[in-house]
């Protein structure tokens, strides 16, 4: 009986063994998969995160160009060009 009993109890610990084995590959591969998909969204996220910066970078370009920093003195603070001021240098020649 008692031998009977250490069978049975090796067999469950076979069978235990066998399934963490066997869980295990599965879990592995669950979590590769979940990186994976991770990784594709953080290269989504990347690449809208770059495209946004681009879009500002150019909006600050153009928005410090002579001709809107003119245009944003004009219309906010009203400063316009009655006429161009004269260099005495050039108008002396």
């Amino acid at each position: 009986m008692n031998r009977q009993i250490q069978a049975l109890l090796a067999f469950v610990a076979l069978v235990v063994a066998t399934s963490v084995l066997l869980s295990a590959r599965v879990a592995l591969q669950v979590g590769y998969t979940d990186a994976l998909r991770d990784q594709r969204e953080l290269r989504a996220e990347s690449e809208l995160l770059r495209n946004r910066l681009a879009v500002l970078d150019r909006g600050a370009k153009a928005f410090l160009s002579r001709d809107s920093v003119e245009k944003a003195g004009r219309e906010r603070f009203g400063l316009d060009y009655l006429e161009l001021p004269v260099n005495i240098g050039e108008a002396a020649r």
